[in-house]
């Protein structure tokens, strides 16, 4: 069973999860107001399916605010979290301590929206809360086919 949590910021003709200003940062207050959302519908979704695997995936303002909810909160009790081309989000507080959770961090070298420098340093910043993986391509702020075979060997233990 998939679910998918549509995000209820409509910007540019696309969902997003929370406002941005227009020189692309974050907007605090909607990002505070959506992880509390989202985080109470993971919630229910966890509570609901007590003996299912869960993962939350996200790609790009996705990602983003999965990691703001791993910011938040060490109760999730999810399995995985699968976040494609995620950016540093509120780098001045640190992750939740998460025991069960494995994470898959994914970049391109080339992403106009984080460098590489930003990329290692959110591996080292999720890795001191969570266990995690990391795959980067050489492109850019896209998703691309190797990172669905990657996540695919990560699901199944393999990509380690």
């Amino acid at each position: 069973t998939l679910i998918g949590i549509e995000g209820a910021v409509m910007e540019n003709g696309m969902r997003r999860y929370f406002e941005r200003y227009p020189d692309g940062t974050f907007k605090l207050k909607s990002l505070a107001e959506a992880t509390h959302k989202l985080y109470g519908a993971i919630k229910t979704i966890v509570n609901d399916n007590p003996s299912k695997t869960i993962s939350i995936m996200g790609y790009s303002n996705g990602a983003n605010i999965a990691l703001n909810v791993l910011k938040e909160h060490a109760d999730l009790n999810v399995d995985y979290a699968i976040l494609y081309h995620p950016s540093p989000v509120r780098t001045d507080v640190a992750y939740e301590k998460q025991n069960k959770i494995k994470v898959l961090l994914t970049s391109g070298s080339n992403d106009s929206f984080i460098s590489e420098e930003q990329f290692e340093q959110l591996y080292k910043d999720v890795a001191l809360a969570m266990r995690v993986n990391t795959y980067s391509h050489s492109l850019g702020h896209e998703l691309i086919q190797e990172e669905l075979d990657v996540t695919r060997q990560f699901l199944r233990g393999l990509y380690e």
